[in-house]
C-alpha cells in the first residue's frame, strides 16, 4: 500500500498564542527590552498602534542568530502525524518533544505502508500474516509485534519545540541519504504550513544544540553486545542512602503523600550523586520504549549497522523467550527475518537504505549507549522504578531488572532490589496500579500476604 497517499500532517496549534496576536509577534516583542511598557501585552498593544510588527520581526532575527535561547525553545508547536513506525522511531526520540503514540502493544495492525518507488513486496503480507498466526496461537501482541515490519502504521500526536523542528532541519540537510522519505516528506510539510521568514530564521540559525538520539545516520557500529556498566561514578554517596533509607522507613509505615514528596524531591536534588553508563543492546521495538525517556542520555547506533550485523549473525536478531521455546515458530521467525533481511539488501542497492529500512521487522539487535544519574534510578517514577515494573514492556523490563546486579555499592543495590524482587513503583508503600494490573511482588515486599 501506497505511503504517499497515507501519509498526513495537521498542525493542531502553535503558541504561544493571546487574542489576535501570533506566535511570532508575541516571541519578538517579548525579545525586545527597549520598549517602556512594563508588561508583554502593553508592548504588543504599543507596537500594534505604531505598526512596527515587521520591524521587530526582523530585529529579532538578530537575537536568533546570536543564540538566545527562549526565542526558539518557547515557540511550540502541536502535531497530528499520520505515518509509519519510522515515524514514530524518529519523531518520538527527540528531546524536549512530548508524544501520544498509537502502541502497537495493544494495537494489532493488518497493513503495511511504503514509498511508492518500492512499490508491492509479498514478503510483508507474509510478516503480516505470521504475526497475526502468532496472536492467534497464544504470543501476547507486544510479543509477536517484533516480526512486524518498520512499514506498519503508526499514529502520534507530537508538541515539538521550535527549536528542536530547527535541529531536526538541520539534522536532515545533513545526512539526507540516510533518512527515510516519509520523515523528510513531513519535516516539509511542517515548513509548509508555518511559513514565515521568522520561521526560516529560527530553521536556519547556527545553533545546534542537541543530539536527537536518531538511528537514521551513516554508518556506526557500537563494539559492546551485551548489557555491562562502562562507567561508574560517585560522589558522597553513601551517607545521603541512609537518610533515604531512614525516610523510606518513616513512609512505608505512614504512607504519608508529603513525606513521599519530600523523599522524592531530596533524590531529584541530589542525582549528581551517582552515574553510570551502560551498553544497552535491545530489539528496535524495544529501543522505541526506551528512547522516550529524556531525563537519561541516549546514544544509539545506525540503524543501518545493527541490520548488516544481523544479516551477518543471527545473535544479533532478538528472539522472545515465548518464540524460542516453540520449536514450530522459531524456524519460521528466523527464515522470515533473514527473507526481510535479503530483501531490505535487494532494495538498498537498487534506492538506497532510507527505502529498504520499510522492510526491515522490529526484532534487529540496536546497540546502545545510555547514562543514567542517581534520580533516573532511585525517584518513584523514574526510569528504573517505571521500567522494572510488572507492567512494562516485557523485554525492556527485564533488561532494566538486571541493572541492579551490576552495581557495586551496596547500599545503593538494596534501594533497588529486596530479595531478588525489584522494587519498581511500589516503594511509594502501596501498588499504584488498578486490582487487575497489579502482581505479587508488592505483597512480598512489604509482607502483604
Amino acid at each position: 500500500m501506497s505511503l504517499d497517499n497515507y501519509l498526513n500532517v495537521e498542525i493542531i496549534n502553535i503558541a504561544p498564542k493571546y487574542k489576535r496576536y501570533d506566535y511570532d509577534i508575541i516571541t519578538s516583542i517579548a525579545a525586545m527590552t527597549t520598549e517602556s511598557s512594563r508588561d508583554f501585552i502593553g508592548k504588543l498593544e504599543k507596537a500594534e498602534k505604531e505598526n512596527k510588527f515587521e520591524l521587530y520581526k526582523d530585529l529579532v532575527k538578530n537575537s536568533i542568530e546570536r543564540g538566545y535561547a527562549s526565542i526558539t525553545t518557547t515557540p511550540t508547536v502541536y502535531l497530528n502525524i499520520v505515518g509509519t513506525r519510522i515515524s514514530d522511531l524518529f519523531f518520538t526520540a527527540i528531546p524536549f518533544s512530548s508524544a501520544l503514540v498509537l502502541s502497537q502493544r495493544v494495537v494489532k495492525p493488518d497493513r503495511y505502508y511504503v514509498p511508492k518507488e518500492i512499490g508491492e513486496v509479498k514478503l510483508l503480507d507474509e510478516l503480516l500474516k505470521f504475526y497475526w498466526e502468532l496472536v492467534n496461537r497464544g504470543i501476547r501482541p507486544e510479543v509477536a509485534r517484533r516480526i512486524l515490519p518498520l512499514s506498519t502504521p503508526s499514529h502520534i500526536f507530537l508538541q515539538l519545540p521550535l527549536e528542536s523542528l530547527s535541529v531536526i532541519n538541520k539534522y536532515i540537510s545533513i545526512y539526507q541519504e540516510y533518512i527515510p522519505t516519509e520523515i523528510e516528506t513531513i519535516l516539509n510539510k511542517i515548513k509548509e504550513s508555518l511559513k514565515s521568514d521568522f520561521l526560516d530564521a529560527i530553521l536556519n540559525s547556527p545553533q545546534f544544540n542537541f543530539d536527537i538520539r536518531s538511528v537514521f545516520k551513516p554508518y556506526e557500529s557500537i563494539e559492546h553486545g551485551e548489557l555491562k556498566i562502562l562507567k561508574e561514578d560517585s560522589y558522597e554517596l553513601n551517607e545521603f542512602l541512609d537518610n533515604i533509607e531512614s525516610l523510606l522507613n518513616k513512609l512505608w509505615k505512614n504512607r504519608d503523600r508529603k513525606l513521599a514528596w519530600e523523599v522524592q524531591q531530596k533524590i531529584a536534588e541530589n542525582g549528581f550523586r551517582y552515574s553510570l553508563v551502560l551498553s544497552f543492546p535491545c530489539s528496535i521495538a524495544c529501543y522505541n520504549e526506551l528512547k522516550r525517556h529524556r531525563t537519561i542520555y541516549i546514544h544509539p547506533e545506525s540503524i543501518y549497522s545493527s541490520i548488516e550485523r544481523a544479516h551477518k549473525d543471527y545473535k544479533n536478531i532478538y528472539i522472545p523467550p515465548e518464540i524460542k521455546n516453540r520449536e514450530d515458530l522459531l524456524e519460521r521467525y528466523l527464515n522470515l527475518t533473514y527473507s526481510a533481511i535479503e530483501e531490505y539488501q535487494r532494495v538498498k542497492e537498487k534506492y538506497g537504505e532510507r527505502f529498504a529500512v520499510y522492510l526491515i521487522p522490529q526484532n534487529i539487535i540496536i546497540r546502545t549507549i545510555i547514562k543514567i544519574d542517581l534520580n533516573n534510578l532511585l525517584n518513584f517514577f523514574s526510569f528504573y522504578r517505571i521500567r522494572s515494573c510488572y507492567t512494562a514492556e516485557f523485554e525492556i523490563r527485564e533488561k532494566v531488572r538486571e541493572i541492579p546486579n551490576l552495581i557495586k555499592n551496596k547500599k545503593l543495590r538494596d534501594l533497588l532490589i529486596k530479595d531478588n524482587l525489584p522494587i519498581s513503583k511500589c516503594i511509594i508503600g502501596y501498588c499504584p496500579e488498578p486490582e487487575n494490573r497489579r502482581c505479587n511482588i508488592y505483597k512480598k515486599l512489604f509482607n502483604k500476604e
